[in-house]
């Protein structure tokens, strides 16, 4: 059922409130194509993103399920994609983007490919259960090749079950499915996310954790609830296209900057 901990999700906590709210296609696609500025660290004046343009983005974790997401639809969307990757076949059938072969634990190799991009969206995942290493070593070197090169945007697939708390909203069968697996299965899926984000959310980078509940292989409904405290009520599941929009969208709006919504069906 969990076979890497980005699919670890079952409920967690993110540091902002904002109310629940649903998210349609249709509103995706104006957040994609918002002229609301953004403004970047320094008052120099609005982004890209903020004015809607095509951006240079790379995503890491490009070959797994969320990865793949983000780099079919950034390049839909008409964005300059670039897939960090260790086998550049493993991308394979998507046209129109850049792979940048590398192993994300190498900071010298996460720098190079990081230059020149305008953001970066992580959907990195272990592929053991047991790996409580991977994510905070790869996120150290990604978060030193943003500040090496200037770059400022982040966008990062978390887990909504590594922190206490966040599956308050659900219900209690939930509620104990979630602290059961965060004591068992996801204990070290688990320490990695909190190590990571503990690392993302004292850096000063422009970041966004996105906190996901179970992710499913399954097309995206292009409907679904936000919520800034906690998982919303019944929210269990999503399918991975969903949580690739709503992290691209993230890329014209400064609405979760320094934030960690929960995003669920």
């Amino acid at each position: 059922m969990y076979s890497t901990t980005e699919e670890i999700s079952e409920a967690c906590t993110g540091q902002a409130s904002g109310e629940e709210k649903r998210v349609s296609a249709d509103e995706e696609q104006q957040l994609a194509g918002s002229k609301e500025e953004f403004e970047e660290e320094g008052g120099g004046g609005p982004s890209k993103a903020g004015r809607g343009e095509a951006m240079k983005i790379i995503v890491f974790g490009a070959s797994g399920g969320t990865g793949r997401e983000l780099v079919r639809q950034g390049t839909t969307m008409g964005h300059e994609v670039t897939a960090f990757v260790r086998n550049p076949q493993s991308i394979g059938g998507i046209p129109a983007i850049r792979a940048a072969v590398g192993d994300a634990r190498d900071g010298d190799a996460v720098a190079a490919a990081v230059q020149g991009q305008d953001a970066v969206l992580s959907a990195l995942g272990a592929r053991s259960l047991r790996d409580s290493t991977l994510l905070p070593e790869a996120m150290t070197g990604i978060l030193a090749g943003m500040q090496r090169h200037g770059v400022k945007r982040l966008i990062v697939l978390g887990a909504a079950g590594a922190w206490p708390g966040a599956s308050s909203k659900v219900s209690i069968a939930g509620q104990a499915i979630v602290g059961m697996l965060g004591l068992t299965l996801l204990r070290h899926a688990f320490a990695a996310q909190r190590a990571m984000q503990k690392l993302i959310r004292t850096s000063d980078a422009e970041w966004t954790i996105v906190q996901p509940p179970l992710l499913l292989d399954e097309p995206g409904r292009g409907v679904y609830r936000v919520d800034g405290d906690g998982l919303p009520p019944r929210g269990m599941r999503i399918a991975r296209g969903d949580v690739a929009a709503f992290m691209l969208a993230q890329l014209s709006s400064a609405e979760w900057v320094r934030k960690a919504p929960f995003v669920a069906w």
